[in-house]
């Protein structure tokens, strides 16, 4: 059993924002069919707290996890390539100012989302590609805890206490299916490059996307077979820039059933 943890803190400018934790991303490679890892990501180091602003994932993997309901709904092969993980994820959203209580015309809104996310990763190391199914379940609203999880980091750091979370997106369901399919493009013994194309449904999200990341150092290559990424030490830099086409954002325009969000 693997135990990592990964704690991230982005220094962000003012015209570029992090994107949220993607535990099963290509880039975020690990061989083993077992572990338990920890990604915790804040703003804290750009002090800005601006739209995704903090996300935490608490992720186990272990191939008996196949065997459950949920992952009945994820996609899988018959090949010995596929694992299976869960995840809980907490993550926050804040608008460009989080000392004002009031609404910020034309800003995005103060969100939470809560979930649990069952996974499978699928590589097929013949044609190089890799296939990422998951359903998250969960909650978008004061029920997840943003202003709580905000407002006791904040304490702890000294930092400005947050107001305008009585403005946040209400409290409804999160019911979501990602799907991505990434292709490797060119690999070398420290270096590699894919293209991926993705979707998210349901009630939080609804969005194609696509994007190319190139990594380079001393990795695994993630398009091989699980049992031959043998490395201890992973040390390697990445670049994914993506372009999406968003239909829907429960963060952004409130969600789908309550619609009392102020």
């Amino acid at each position: 059993m693997r135990l990592i943890f990964c704690f991230v803190f982005y220094c962000i400018g003012a015209s570029l924002h992090a994107q949220v934790i993607d535990n099963a991303a290509s880039y975020r490679n690990m061989g083993a069919s077992k572990y338990f890892r920890i990604h915790y990501e804040n703003d804290y180091f750009s002090t800005t707290d601006i739209y995704y602003t903090q996300g935490v994932n608490f992720e186990f993997v272990h191939p008996g996890l196949g065997h459950t309901i949920l992952n009945r709904f994820l996609f899988h092969a018959d090949t010995k390539q596929t694992k299976y993980g869960i995840s809980l994820e907490h993550l926050g959203y804040t608008p460009t100012s989080i000392s004002r209580a009031e609404i910020l015309d034309g800003d995005r809104p103060f969100a939470a989302c809560f979930f649990l996310k069952p996974f499978s990763i699928t590589n097929d190391s013949v044609r190089r590609t890799r296939i990422v199914s998951s359903l998250s379940v969960g909650v978008i609203g004061p029920a997840a805890g943003g202003k709580e999880v905000q407002a006791t980091i904040h304490k702890w750091i000294g930092d400005t206490s947050p107001l305008g979370w009585n403005n946040q997106i209400q409290n409804d369901v999160m019911i979501n299916y990602q799907f991505d399919y990434e292709k490797e493009l060119v690999s070398a013994k420290y270096f590699v490059a894919t293209a991926k194309a993705g979707v998210h449904v349901g009630t939080v999200s609804d969005k194609a996307y696509g994007s190319v990341m190139v990594m380079g150092g001393l990795l695994d290559n993630p398009f091989t077979y699980f049992s031959k990424q043998k490395r201890n030490l992973q040390l390697y830099v990445y670049a994914e820039p993506q372009i999406h086409a968003v239909a829907y954002d429960a963060t952004l325009q409130g969600g789908l059933f309550n619609r009392s969000s102020p």
